[in-house]
């Protein structure tokens, strides 16, 4: 039987649950902040950005809303045989089912050395490379602990360049 080490999920509820959040705080941090300018310094500034934020929430809350009409679940799980990710709609390149025993390592991929988000893989005895998804606030981390767990002599590469 095959012992769960790890499962995540995250619905597209939850991510418009989290965009209407976004939506209402980013205008509430601005006249947060704004209200400790004085009115005359930032009157340009302040048309313009008001302007700017009611767009952007708009624009979240129409995520939010497609999100939340389109359900789908995302799940990404580990057990000590396989490895399997199920993104929504089925997506080709973040759904899949590969068995531990044939990941020889994670790869820590960024396109230079500033690039803030980078790709994570799990490469396979076959030359197989598989991205782990960060979307959805997937648990990169926690994958690679969980990994670790079962295969102790796991490496974890980081390299930069595609």
């Amino acid at each position: 039987m095959n012992n769960v080490v790890l499962q995540y999920k995250r619905s597209r509820k939850w991510a418009a649950f989290q965009l209407i959040l976004l939506g209402i705080t980013f205008p509430a941090m601005f006249v947060l902040i704004v209200s400790f300018f004085p009115e005359e310094d930032i009157k340009e500034i302040y048309a313009v950005a008001q302007y700017a934020l009611a767009v952007l929430s708009i624009v979240l809350f129409m995520l939010a809303w497609w999100n939340y009409k389109h359900p789908a679940l995302f799940e990404f799980t580990i057990t000590d045989k396989r490895i399997e990710s199920r993104y929504p709609d089925n997506y080709p390149a973040w759904t899949y089912s590969i068995a531990v025993d044939d990941v020889i390592k994670i790869e820590i991929r960024t396109h230079s050395q500033n690039r803030p988000l980078p790709k994570y893989y799990l490469v396979t005895r076959d030359g197989g490379k598989y991205e782990i998804p960060i979307n959805y606030n997937n648990p990169v981390h926690r994958i690679g602990d969980a990994l670790q767990k079962i295969k102790p002599g796991l490496k974890i590469e980081r390299t930069v360049g595609f």
